[in-house]
């Protein structure tokens, strides 16, 4: 897990969950942005919602924030199976993307739902 520790200088923030977050906070926490979250659910909210409000404009451009789901451990505590987690990760990306979008069509509109892209109730 040490050898993990120089890539964590190109990531922003870090989302752990389940039965081997405390490890990889323990293991991680000092090179990297830590938040725990109680499942994946409310670690997509917390992530779409921080990739949003960091997106950086610099001289080239704009510079998107991706959130990326790199499972580092199995999940079955949680998940029957990797498909299983790897669905659940695309349907809650897909709401989050929806509720921004929705955000921003109404904005444009100049009404306000004031949902953001944390809409669903997860405190992510």
């Amino acid at each position: 897990m040490a050898s993990l520790v120089p890539c964590m200088s190109r990531v922003a923030h870090a989302y752990f969950y389940g039965e081997a977050a405390d490890h990889f906070e323990q293991a991680l926490g000092s090179a990297v942005t830590v938040t725990r979250c109680k499942d994946l659910t409310e670690a997509v909210a917390k992530a779409t919602a921080d990739a949003l409000a960091n997106d950086l404009v610099s001289s080239d451009g704009p510079q998107k924030t991706a959130v990326l789901l790199a499972p580092a451990a199995a999940s079955f505590d949680q998940f029957k199976n990797f498909e299983e987690r790897g669905t659940l990760f695309r349907t809650e990306v897909l709401a989050q993307l929806e509720a921004f979008s929705a955000d921003a069509q109404n904005a444009s509109a100049g009404l306000s739902s004031g949902s953001g892209p944390v809409s669903n109730g997860a405190a992510a």
